[in-house]
């Protein structure tokens, strides 16, 4: 039973590869490194959250190693050296089962190509059988309060946490009636709240389950009228929307109605059906505990779309593939039940639960999945080669590395490490190498990166890096955090250098990115901040631009975009990775569209979704900078193919000045063959300078029109302006808010520490945007619940997702794909929320 605990005794022995290295000491292996290995470390900074360190801090040799609060369980017999060997099944991703954990894993797959990060095309989010069920949801207002709220203050609970229930017996077949009755059981397993069968001699109030045609609904808590009905559409008859349906029942409402969603999530109104909108108003919640992603009843990134774009999109991209995908309750569900019905109120002398763990109904913790012991204080170490515990100290830098880094890591491993600091402070990884084999579309072995809720399950990186940042989140315990790695279940697949991981401690005042362009640090014990600005801008915050500024807007996910959508448009610009969604009809390759990104991953485009678009529609962006008064070469790459020329429509890019008069600076219309074409345009230097970029539809489906690689540089295009080399002018103030958290994304893994002084800050010189990555204020949301039904990690590591606590995994990992789309990203704006698509 999910809560059951047994009492894992653990004998821990010291683990080498900790070090405490002195600054002299690390400078000079590092200089021994780079003659090695011939390169040298430079410093792609996709996030704004950037480790303002002087490079000469990342890298550690294994050479320096001494015992230094790193502990790891004593060696046992290796029994995952084999691994699943699965890794075959990632290259052919759109073969796999929606719902399968090899389709999950994918979801949460990014892979970095040098600062490029991309998602994997081939993903099935819109296809699994939960995300397709999202559509016909429904609740209808109780009778007496049309208002609904998630365990809000005007919900009726259920007496004594007793649902009496009948199931009707003549509109279920017998496998649907099993269906329901093994959701009742895994929820009264997991939860207080028992869901009995009726007996008319004894109850009034009860719930019926029906079969509807239409839809799958439930009132929300109980009503005065009885019975109450949840009703089933067939397509609802399986575990994840029964238990999501009940609850509602209990007194739940949708976890994106949440009061304080706005702060994790925007919602696309636009995108949403009017009958559909009354599913993501906000509601009156209590929020006992942190928005979480993967609850059974969040929805997923497109439920009710109703053209193919994105219905919510995350502030922090990295979250979303765990929304809408619930196959049982979370764990955060769990602990919202028992705080709402007291389900652990009559304990005598409960324990106080560490690391977000909650007393349950059985008096004991329930812990979060890779946590174990009385009070959830220790890791739960699946391999017996690698992980363990690492303290870090106030001032010290530790350097996580793969095992036998930089020699190629083994295969079959299933690494945790735990990453305890100071309370108070944020636990920020950064990685300095990165190579783990891919595919070039999806991961073989991989990185997880559990920064936000201990008890979800983190996004996984792989592919080539030298500088990646991943800051833990404020929702959970800033001060905490997980990373794992996995080469178990590809372990068919050849292994790769591996990683490592620079990991310290820094303060509170980068909480909400006010580095705009720039890299951020706080110091330990504090909530004030220093900006590190790239080249070209200055100020407190990194937001002046001088005439040195270089501006761009690329699709790639995490970086900045100089546009912003237009809000009196018919559509946007949607972001597209492979092949456009016209590529190959009838057999026919090039019919429309590109067949992928001319730089990078991920371009932009006029999306044609059935006949959702009409001609003449317009997606219109624009910028809204404030731009010094130069001469400016615009260029861009775009791409209007379509197999019959009338069908394509027309790009129109003009400019604005102080005159208000509206200057045509580039048009095309038709057919412009298949290959990405550049334009360069020249820009006077005017005053208040605006920028528009206008796609209109044609007269067909052959619309796809795209764009990519759009750079504003200061100069001509025959004479570019010289940009100085980047000056680090670095500003310190004070944080006014402490509520928001950063990360960024890209994993490595060993251990290290070192004392280290107040860190210098790059200049990320190179890669003048690439810090914008951010991902924005609320990395993470994240939370595993891979409900995974299987006990071991032996048949999918990661699917101790479900077990919170006593790791009996009780669930069934729920696959959320995309279909490749990062597409549809409404807003590419400078610093929007970075979200990916």
């Amino acid at each position: 039973m999910y809560f059951s605990h047994a009492i894992l005794l653990v004998h821990f022995a010291v683990l080498t590869g900790a070090v405490h290295i002195k600054k002299d000491e690390v400078a000079e292996t590092i200089n021994e490194l780079d003659n090695i290995y011939g390169r040298q470390l430079r410093e792609i900074s996709q996030h704004r959250q950037l480790q303002d360190k002087d490079a000469t801090y990342i890298r550690n040799d294994n050479a320096f190693r001494n015992n230094r609060q790193l502990t790891k369980l004593e060696q046992e017999p290796n029994m995952e050296k084999k691994g699943l060997e699965k890794g075959y099944k990632f290259d052919k991703p759109t073969d796999l089962d929606p719902d399968s954990d090899l389709a999950f894993l994918l979801d949460g797959m990014s892979i970095d190509d040098h600062g490029n990060v991309h998602q994997p095309i081939g993903r099935h989010l819109k296809d699994k059988t939960r995300a397709i069920a999202d559509n016909f949801d429904y609740h209808p207002a109780r009778p007496s309060d049309p208002s609904k709220r998630e365990f809000g203050p005007n919900i009726q609970f259920w007496p004594n946490g007793i649902v009496p229930y009948e199931i009707n017996s003549t509109s279920f077949n017998a496998t649907e009636r099993t269906t329901i009755l093994n959701a009742i059981a895994d929820f009264n397993n997991k939860t207080c709240v028992k869901w009995i069968p009726y007996d008319s001699t004894t109850h009034v109030h009860y719930v019926v389950f029906n079969v509807n045609y239409s839809s799958c609904f439930s009132f929300v808590g109980q009503t005065p009228h009885y019975p109450q009905e949840i009703g089933l559409k067939r397509k609802c008859v399986n575990n994840g929307v029964i238990i999501h349906e009940m609850m509602h029942a209990i007194g739940s409402w949708h976890e994106q109605s949440r009061q304080d969603r706005d702060s994790y999530m925007t919602v696309i109104w636009d995108n949403i059906p009017e009958g559909a909108k009354s599913n993501y108003y906000i509601s009156q919640t209590y929020n006992n505990t942190p928005f979480d992603p993967s609850s059974n009843i969040m929805y997923g990134i497109y439920a009710f779309t109703k053209n193919g774009d994105k219905t919510e999109i995350f502030h922090d991209w990295r979250q979303e593939f765990l929304a809408g995908t619930g196959k049982t309750l979370s764990f955060y569900d769990i602990a919202d039940v028992t705080a709402a019905y007291g389900c652990a109120d009559s304990c005598v002398s409960p324990p106080t639960c560490q690391h977000g763990g909650f007393v349950d109904q059985t008096c004991t913790c329930a812990c979060p999945p890779d946590l174990t012991g009385n009070v959830c204080q220790q890791l739960d170490q699946s391999s017996s080669s690698c992980g363990g515990t690492i303290k870090i100290a106030g001032g010290e830098t530790y350097f996580l590395t793969s095992p036998n880094y930089p020699s190629n890591y083994d295969t079959g491993l299933n690494c945790k490490w735990f990453i305890q600091g100071d309370p108070g402070n944020h636990i920020r990884a950064t990685v300095t190498d990165m190579d783990i084999s891919n595919n070039n579309n999806a991961c073989y072995h991989w990185i997880e990166m559990v920064y936000d809720l201990l008890a979800n399950k983190g996004p996984e990186r792989c592919g080539t890096t030298d500088h990646e940042v991943w800051d833990t989140s404020s929702e959970g315990e800033m001060n905490t955090m997980i990373i794992k790695f996995n080469s178990f279940v590809g372990s068919d697949k050849a292994a790769s250098r591996g990683f490592n991981i620079t990991l310290e401690l820094i303060g509170t005042g980068c909480e909400n990115n006010p580095c705009v362009h720039g890299s951020c640090y706080s110091p330990m014990n504090s909530n004030s901040y220093t900006c590190t600005c790239i080249q070209g801008f200055i100020g407190t915050k990194c937001d002046v631009p001088s005439v040195y500024s270089i501006f761009e807007c690329t699709a790639e996910i995490g970086h900045y975009c100089m546009f912003v959508q237009s809000t009196d448009d018919d559509f946007n610009w949607g972001k597209k990775s492979g092949p456009s969604t016209n590529y190959i009809v009838s057999g026919i390759e090039g019919v429309t569209g590109p067949g992928g990104a001319k730089e990078g991953f991920v371009y932009l485009y006029t999306k044609y979704f059935r006949t959702k678009r009409e001609t003449g529609d317009n997606a219109v962006m624009s910028t809204e900078i404030n731009f010094p008064k130069v001469k400016r070469c615009l260029s861009f790459w775009y791409h209007m193919r379509s197999y019959h020329t009338s069908h394509m429509g027309t790009l129109r890019i003009t400019m604005t000045d102080n005159t208000n008069g509206e200057t045509l600076l580039f048009t095309r219309s038709g057919d412009q063959g298949t290959k990405w074409l550049q334009a360069k345009i020249d820009i006077p230097a005017v005053d208040n300078l605006k920028i528009i970029v206008n796609g209109t539809i044609g007269t067909d489906y052959m619309v796809e029109m795209a764009l990519d690689g759009i750079f504003l540089v200061p100069g001509t295009c025959a004479s570019p302006l010289s940009t100085p080399a980047p000056t680090k002018l670095t500003t310190t103030a004070i944080s006014t808010t402490t509520t928001t958290s950063t990360t960024t994304a890209t994993p490595t893994t060993t251990t290290t520490p070192t004392t280290t002084t107040t860190p210098n800050h790059n200049d990320y010189s190179d890669h003048y945007y690439s810090d914008y990555n951010n991902n924005s204020g609320h990395n993470n949301y994240s939370n595993h619940n891979n409900y995974s039904d299987h006990n071991n990690h032996s048949d999918l590591y990661y699917s101790d997702y479900n077990n919170y606590s006593n790791h009996n995994n009780h669930s069934d990992h729920n696959n959320y794909s995309d279909n490749n789309n990062y597409t549809d990203h409404n807003n590419y704006s400078c610093h929007n929320d970075r979200s990916s698509m």
